[in-house]
């Protein structure tokens, strides 16, 4: 009937358009994690929609970039001062970008764990296997997305 074929092509519309901002918000992670650290948290602020940035996402991203000790810090401290000078509130809640179930899979990655800081040269195979540690990381992550957001169209 028509009317089906209506309902149909609605819901085809809907789908494709909740596709289309998961995607965005895959590709704006994606571009904050290549970013250089020199303009990471600027970009993360440029790319981010603040009702979806968090401090909590922010570490998460500094995990998956590996940075760690005074180059952390010295991020850190830069995101939460734009933060607090921006809005306090937005930059403090929630945020939907990386959900809380990755931040354990970003620690539980076997013996390359982005926390351990390498003593020496990596191999090309310790290379690679950093490497797809962090992408099955990185696909855990966007499941996390598109489930939250599955939830939130139910709503």
């Amino acid at each position: 009937s028509l009317k089906g074929k209506k309902d149909g092509a609605l819901v085809k519309d809907r789908y494709t358009r909740m596709v289309g901002r998961e995607i965005g918000k895959a590709e704006a992670l994606l571009k904050v994690i290549g970013s250089p650290n020199e303009v990471l948290v600027d970009t993360y602020k440029a790319l981010v929609p603040s009702n979806d940035r968090s401090e909590s996402d922010f570490l998460k991203i500094l995990d998956l970039k590996w940075i760690k000790g005074t180059e952390r810090q010295d991020l850190t401290d830069k995101y939460l001062n734009q933060s607090k000078s921006s809005s306090s509130s937005s930059a403090a809640s929630g945020g939907a970008m990386i959900s809380e179930n990755s931040s354990s899979s970003l620690s539980s990655s076997g013996s390359t764990t982005p926390n351990a800081a390498p003593s020496s040269p990596l191999t090309m195979p310790e290379r690679r296997a950093n490497i797809v540690a962090k992408t099955k990381d990185f696909q855990r992550l966007l499941s996390d997305v598109f489930k939250k957001e599955k939830e939130k169209e139910k709503d």
